[in-house]
């Protein structure tokens, strides 16, 4: 299995950190005129907005990270508290630039510059970084520092920071060193270069700067994939598609609250498109199924498409021609040539892709790792006016060739209809042979979609949930589906000499940057702490002191939101969680809801757990994010014991979460009889009788107080009704006498909890099953995580195995909730 080594997650964290700095918000840099005017590669970042926009520093996910790396380079820590202690000014980009070195066999340079506010204070920086990285000072009118046994150095020259790295293609005796060779490179690296030497679609780029901006120069690229492409194919595509290597182009990426875009430019490009033709694209759409996830219409130049798909296949197919022409190549099994098929469309494209059925494939002598296959069910159309090109491609398309048997395998049929080729998947056949679809595109999706020469529309949601239907994908498929759908909404349109792609996300108010930082800091959590989880589950002692050793992060929260700390408590090996906190474990980590170790003891019924954290300093009043103690926990779970050491270290017995419950509201749900009676001792009180009752199954004191005027479907704090607290509770005959007194088994406590999440929580069967039978959904979503049934009853209940024989699932399973 891959781990992520100590040094990695170094090296990562440097990386973020350093970079970070360097952004701009200004239109066009002032530092702009260091950058080498051959430059095929220019990465210019604004790490003064991007480091306030992924809020790294307030981060819950980054923090063990960070402080992990913090331990051993203290100047991290100090970068994160005052971001000035860096000596760099933080107002102005840093600029990676890749250039050519040389003439006839050139090599491939790399630098990086930012510009500096403190030169003293960067200076010792600098020093510090040489030695950490076993640099010596050359001999110099300005500050650098490199080796001969390695092909970078790092420097200050006037106000820039640098480094250079160079590449060599020689090897050998005929390798010129190093440090000599650096000498030479950053001799030319000049800061006070004139701007206007800068070219024409460099000096654009550089005046629209975003977060993260990339330039390209074909010229220099293509040089670079001559030089090391090793093969003929890359000369070969260059020169039949002269326009990679004749244009300059750049991306620039923005975010904003809830939105990202990224913007594609072609300074070198003037596209418009004809009137008719944007009109003629109209009667695809109108076949497009509206309810598809995925929309697109493209209108290309015919001319452009035919010389495009000609050299595409000259390039990577020109072995077949056996020095025939493109013109007198024959398709097998079309009876067309290859010049004829590439000039039959007339530049119309439309399609729309509905979602996926995913086939898993178990593991198998082939694939020994199995594999899931995701066929999609979709319709798409290519506009051919001429009708005998039309007729011939159709007929070749469905006749007994190779083509033609993948498509029937498939499933995929072949139509005529208004002047275009339609192909579609049986789903879709209808809407064809119906010349209507079932659910045409709604005005807006129709209107962005046909007013754009490029456009593609899509929702994120319904294409994940096709993905989720089969129910046995591996984990990591659900992992990926769950960061994806963060995403709303993907739109990719191109209007005259740019395209953009926009995305919008579930959450309107955080920065999506934010959001990737969280994933990406999440991602290297995961990967590092991998071992640790299965080590605690298998109860392995040497496992768990092994990935300790090698640099697991003890307070660092999984995918799930729970640290290891938090799931030693809950399987309560008391071993594992002393040993734990002896190794740096923090016994008031906090987990995604903010709840501790302690809490996860209580829930886990784990007493000696509790105990060794409380030992160690664990916060008997600390709550979550609904206003949880660990008394709390302790009273729904029933454990008097932990209740009576919890009461004796002054936890608050009279404690109320944010719904307004005490802890007789809790220990009445669990129907645990004991923990009352010392509740009642405490004088904490009993704010709902009917439902105390109910969860205690006092079958005469409901009845006397029903008959004395108490609503049977009467709410306590939570939002739950006295059927509710008996179904958690396990109660039958209660849960029995409420319903035959008319109780709604559908009314909902807060967030959307159900009487189905309280019979799986009682982890009985029968429950379950009467639950069912009312109609209460098996898959009901509760709160903002949209926690289901399953999620909330226990592994080894004798209701789980029925509650999944139903179609109960996880709610990582299912995904996002859907909105109300």
């Amino acid at each position: 299995m891959f781990k992520i080594s100590n040094y990695f997650i170094s090296k990562s964290v440097i990386f973020c950190i350093f970079i970070f700095p360097f952004f701009s918000a200004s239109a066009f840099p002032n530092n702009a005129r260091a950058i080498p005017t051959d430059s095929f590669i220019l990465l210019s970042l604004k790490a003064k907005s991007i480091f306030e926009k992924s809020n790294l520093r307030n981060s819950v996910t980054w923090s063990p990270l960070l402080e992990s790396f913090s331990t051993a380079n203290p100047s991290v820590k100090e970068f994160l508290i005052d971001a000035n202690a860096s000596g760099l000014n933080l107002n102005l980009p840093l600029h990676v630039f890749a250039r050519l070195e040389g003439s006839k066999r050139p090599d491939p340079v790399i630098g990086g510059f930012a510009s500096i506010k403190d030169t003293k204070l960067f200076d010792v920086i600098l020093s510090n970084t040489a030695e950490n990285l076993g640099l010596s000072e050359k001999p110099s009118l300005f500050p650098r520092y490199g080796s001969d046994k390695v092909p970078y150095e790092i420097g200050r020259k006037g106000k820039f920071a640098y480094i250079m790295i160079i590449i060599q293609s020689t090897t050998g005796n005929n390798k010129i060193p190093n440090d000599v060779y650096l000498d030479k490179i950053v001799d030319s690296f000049s800061i006070n270069k004139d701007l206007s030497k800068l070219p024409n679609s460099l000096n654009n780029h550089l005046s629209s700067l975003k977060d993260i901006s990339i330039y390209f120069d074909g010229s220099g690229i293509g040089r670079l994939l001559e030089l090391f492409g090793g093969s003929s194919q890359w000369s070969d595509m260059l020169s039949a598609n002269n326009w990679v290597t004749n244009s300059s182009s750049g991306i620039h990426l923005s975010s904003t609250p809830g939105h990202i875009k990224v913007e594609f430019a072609d300074y070198s490009e003037d596209n418009s498109i004809s009137t008719d033709l944007e009109s003629a694209n109209s009667k695809l759409l109108d076949l497009l199924p509206g309810d598809s996830p995925v929309a697109a219409s493209f209108r290309f130049d015919r001319k452009s498409v035919q010389v495009f798909t000609t050299n595409l296949f000259k390039t990577f197919f020109g072995s077949l021609l056996q020095n025939q022409d493109v013109s007198e190549f024959t398709i097998p099994g079309l009876n067309l040539t290859a010049d004829q098929i590439f000039s039959a469309s007339d530049g119309r494209f439309a399609f729309s892709l509905g979602g996926f059925t995913p086939q898993v494939i178990p593991p198998n002598e082939r694939i020994p790792e199995g594999e899931v296959r995701l066929n999609p069910s979709f319709i798409g159309s290519l506009g051919v006016t001429d009708p005998l090109l039309r007729r011939q491609i159709a007929i070749g398309l469905e006749s007994s060739n190779p083509i033609g048997s993948i498509l029937r395998l498939k499933g995929i049929e072949v139509f005529e209809k208004d002047n275009s080729l339609w192909v579609a998947t049986p789903d879709y056949k209808r809407e064809i042979n119906s010349d209507k679809p079932i659910r045409p595109l709604s005005k807006g999706r129709k209107e962005f979609l046909g007013s754009h020469q490029l456009a593609i529309d899509v929702d994120v949601l319904p294409l994940t949930q096709s993905v989720r239907k089969n129910r046995n994908l591996p984990f990591k498929y659900f992992k990926t589906l769950g960061w994806i759908e963060k995403i709303a909404k993907a739109r990719l349109f191109k209007a005259n000499n740019q395209i953009t792609l926009s995305f919008r996300f579930q959450n309107l108010s955080q920065n999506p940057l934010e959001s990737i930082c969280e994933l990406i800091g999440q991602e290297i959590i995961d990967q590092k702490n991998a071992f640790i989880y299965q080590a605690i589950a298998q109860d392995d002692f040497n496992f768990l002191q092994q990935t300790v050793q090698d640099g697991a992060l003890i307070n660092a929260n999984d995918h799930f939101g729970h640290s290891p700390l938090h799931y030693a408590a809950y399987k309560g090996n008391a071993r594992f969680v002393d040993y734990l906190l002896s190794n740096g474990g923090n016994p008031n980590v906090r987990s995604k809801h903010f709840s501790t170790p302690l809490h996860s003891a209580a829930w886990g019924r784990n007493l000696k757990a509790a105990e060794i954290l409380l030992e160690d300093g664990a916060d008997v009043n600390a709550r979550t994010d609904e206003g949880e103690t660990p008394a709390m926990t302790a009273a729904l779970r029933g454990e008097k014991d932990l209740l009576e050491i919890l009461f004796s270290l002054s936890a608050d017995p009279h404690a109320k979460d944010i719904h307004g419950s005490n802890l007789y509201d809790l220990a009445s749900a669990g129907g645990h009889m004991q923990i009352l009676d010392l509740l009642g001792d405490l004088k904490v009180k009993n704010n709902h009788p009917l439902h105390a009752a109910a969860g205690k199954g006092d079958l005469k004191e409901i009845k006397k107080l029903l008959k004395n005027g108490n609503k049977v479907d009467t709410r306590d704090a939570f939002g739950a009704t006295p059927i509710i607290i008996a179904t958690v509770s396990g109660k039958i005959d209660v849960v029995k006498f409420l319903l035959s007194k008319k109780a709604n088994p559908m009314l909902k406590a807060k967030d959307g909890y159900t009487m189905m999440h309280a019979a799986a929580f009682s982890g009985n069967k029968e429950l379950v099953k009467i639950a069912f039978e009312l109609g209460l959904a098996i898959n009901a979503r509760y709160g903002n995580d949209g926690v289901t049934p399953v999620d909330v009853g226990e592994d080894d209940s004798p209701a789980m195995p029925f509650l999944r024989s139903l179609g109960g699932r996880r709610g990582w399973e299912l995904g996002l909730a859907p909105s109300k």
